[in-house]
């Protein structure tokens, strides 16, 4: 008897807590545990001037972003991944048909997610599969200072002659 009332004290706790703080998301790559997500929704557009300190540069999508444990709320839950955020557009960027500028973030490519594969070296991160699509490729982003993830497609040339893409030197 003792062991079931535990057990009820121990899910009254818990229902509390989630009450007090709403429910949490949890994408599979969690971090080091240190860092506190960034919250896709606060505006950010980091050094829209340059290159950024350990940024990847992305052949295919031509275009400079680093990577970032985020958040955002969606239908009062807290939803955390790693996104992809954009530090340089390059002029013929594809991303600029779907109007996406320094500060937004992109998630997945064709379904997969940015995270798959993504290693930290001495030279910043290399985000992989950023150089993986060619041709008609979905791609889901969130404009910087919003939480509204949205999917729209774009037009990726082979890019097997680049090599793909490589970390930025901080």
């Amino acid at each position: 008897m003792m062991q079931r009332n535990n057990w009820l004290v121990a899910l009254a706790f818990s229902l509390a807590a989630i009450a007090w703080c709403g429910p949490t998301v949890l994408a599979d790559e969690f971090p080091d545990g240190e860092n506190e997500p960034v919250d896709v929704s606060a505006k950010q557009n980091p050094n829209a001037a340059g290159a950024v300190s350990g940024a990847y540069h992305s052949d295919s999508l031509q275009a400079d972003f680093i990577a970032e444990w985020m958040s955002i709320k969606q239908s009062g839950a807290v939803v955390t991944f790693w996104g992809a955020r954009i530090t340089k557009l390059h002029p013929k960027s594809p991303l600029k048909e779907l109007n996406l500028n320094t500060g937004d973030v992109i998630t997945r490519l064709d379904g997969p997610k940015i995270s798959r594969d993504m290693k930290q070296g001495k030279k910043g991160w290399t985000i992989p599969e950023l150089d993986r699509h060619v041709g008609t490729t979905e791609i889901r982003y969130i404009f910087s200072g919003t939480s509204r993830v949205r999917n729209g497609e774009v037009e990726l040339e082979d890019n097997a002659n680049n090599g793909g893409g490589t970390p930025i030197a901080p």
